[in-house]
């Protein structure tokens, strides 16, 4: 049995029909928020701005738990291969 079979309780037709009648029943009471063009954004524009802020502190962080991860399996017998598209053709 699949992970996924035993993590779902409505993994039956009947549990599955049970399900659906339950959402068929809170649906019409859902009010979702109303959108338009005003609510959209840039999400290119989004992701420079974070990096521009935080790129530094995001960049340590990544080293850091790269290197945490590395420690872990070198410490534990293992050995650790990396590649990075980063320094490729450098």
């Amino acid at each position: 049995m699949c992970h996924f079979s035993r993590a779902c309780s409505y993994n039956t037709v009947s549990g599955a029909a049970k399900l659906k009648a339950m959402y068929d029943a809170k649906r019409p009471h859902y009010v979702g928020a109303a959108t338009d063009n005003s609510f959209h954004f840039d999400a290119e524009l989004v992701k420079h701005c974070i990096l521009d802020r935080y790129g530094g502190f995001l960049l340590s962080s990544a080293i850091y738990t790269l290197r945490s991860v590395v420690d872990y399996y070198v410490n534990n017998g293992s050995t650790v291969g990396m590649r990075s598209r980063y320094f490729e053709g450098v």
